[in-house]
């Protein structure tokens, strides 16, 4: 997320769940505090080709300019953005046409996986217009050029999975970065705030993590955090604070998949930087080295587990409410019920004879 770029404050007519939500994000709560949130979302996504695998699969498209379908892992690849630069221009150009406040485009480590990114704004609503918007625009656009977009958290077993990150600070009145200070880990108010999120990290996890496939993404050195760990410009952990100048000082969410909900997401991440702020919680020492060899206790990285700590949540019934908690628990819950219902080809193969 580029700090520089100016806020863009523009209203745009809202449809879908926005308008229901809205009314969950702790707006108020931080007014009440003399700071109000600046957010940008970062979203990754997959392009991939409308027909799939003779097995029902996805399957990476064939490459506009080549014509073969790669199927390796690649990161910044200036060839990967080369040959799907067509779908990627047309993508910038109509987020322009639409006001869409859209950054860099980089090329993700998955076959045809990138990730476009959002300005910061001071309105944490009108961050998660932006996030829905995006979503619609790259999957009309994909379509525009004989391919399908996927948000899915992990489409591919062997390839990453795609994140929804989370890039938030806190303004006071005079529009002051009340997280800045020359040391990345310095200031209390931000030691707070990731303590906060530190301690409601189970909490949210069904939020964070809404589908049975969210938890796919979870695994060991794939640069998707495993436990509430924090650190300075560490892609390992849960909670980065990106290297930069003093008044850039920020920190990134790092758990949810890109199949977030954008308005449940910020609601849950900001009540939980809420609640490090009037609590004056701690994260513990900032970690040091490789996040996967961190022996602190993970967080839930199972649906069950999850939707458990979700339910028993005191935390998650004060900031949303009972009644949203009972329902979306609900929901989700019938969802897993149903999902599990189904008999895979994967059963077969591995039990059929064996049972």
């Amino acid at each position: 997320m580029e700090q520089d770029a100016p806020a863009v404050k523009r209203r745009v007519p809202r449809d879908g769940m926005g308008p229901k939500i809205a009314t969950l994000l702790p707006s108020s709560r931080f007014q009440a505090l003399g700071v109000k949130p600046v957010m940008a979302v970062e979203l990754e996504f997959y392009l991939v080709d409308r027909s799939r695998t003779t097995e029902g699969h996805a399957q990476p498209p064939s490459q506009p300019l080549t014509g073969r379908r790669e199927l390796k892992t690649q990161i910044n690849s200036m060839q990967e953005l080369a040959e799907y630069s067509a779908v990627l221009d047309a993508i910038q150009e109509a987020a322009r046409a639409q006001d869409l406040p859209t950054g860099t485009v980089l090329a993700e480590y998955g076959p045809g996986q990138f990730e476009v990114n959002l300005h910061h704004v001071d309105d944490a609503l009108l961050a998660c217009d932006h996030a829905i918007r995006l979503k619609r625009l790259v999957k009309g656009v994909a379509l525009q050029h004989g391919m399908e977009a996927t948000f899915m958290a992990k489409p591919y077993r062997d390839h990453a999975g795609s994140g929804a990150h989370l890039h938030i600070s806190l303004v006071d009145a005079d529009g002051q970065n009340v997280f800045e200070a020359e040391d990345p880990v310095g200031s209390p108010l931000l030691r707070h705030a990731i303590g906060g999120l530190a301690a409601t990290i189970n909490d949210t996890m069904a939020v964070c993590a809404p589908t049975a496939n969210s938890f796919r993404r979870f695994q060991p050195e794939a640069y998707v955090p495993l436990n509430p760990s924090w650190s300075v410009n560490n892609r390992g952990v849960a909670f980065r604070v990106p290297h930069g100048p003093p008044a850039s000082r920020r920190v990134e969410h790092r758990v949810a998949g890109a199949d977030a909900n954008p308005y449940l997401l910020s609601a849950v991440v900001l009540a939980g930087m809420h609640l490090g702020l009037t609590q004056k919680l701690d994260p513990g020492p900032v970690l040091a080295g490789n996040a996967y060899r961190d022996t602190t206790p993970t967080i839930p990285t199972t649906w069950p587990e999850a939707l458990a700590a979700f339910e028993r949540s005191d935390f998650i019934r004060e900031y949303v409410g009972t009644r949203f908690a009972n329902l979306y628990a609900q929901t989700r819950r019938g969802e897993m019920q149903e999902f599990n219902s189904y008999i895979s080809a994967l059963d077969y193969d591995w039990y059929l004879t064996t049972s």
